[in-house]
């Protein structure tokens, strides 16, 4: 397997992990503790997280991480779709189900 693609499953991993921590985050020991990586490999990982949005420091705890603005977004995002999604089958069931 390829670094590149063990690199994208340690970012998805990554998320997964910081997911539940928003108020005090997790440490880089933490973090390397439950993935199984090295202290250095943390931080240019959680540097490069940083950089694209999905990952960020807990403000008054540097030391601390956790998720950034791009990933509560697109969870963000997926839950509206699937509540517009949820309301187009009420409306339509509702035009159905009426008895003329």
């Amino acid at each position: 397997m390829s670094e590149k693609i063990k690199g994208s499953r340690r970012m998805l991993r990554l998320i997964a992990l910081l997911g539940g921590h928003e108020v005090d985050g997790l440490r880089n020991k933490q973090i390397g503790t439950a993935l199984g990586i090295d202290p250095p490999m943390v931080t240019r990982d959680m540097a490069d997280m940083e950089s694209e949005g999905f990952a960020e420091r807990v403000p008054g705890r540097e030391e601390a991480w956790r998720l950034g603005p791009k990933a509560i977004q697109i969870f963000r995002a997926h839950t509206l779709e699937l509540e517009r999604k949820r309301a187009r089958l009420e409306e339509t069931e509702q035009r159905y189900s009426r008895i003329p």
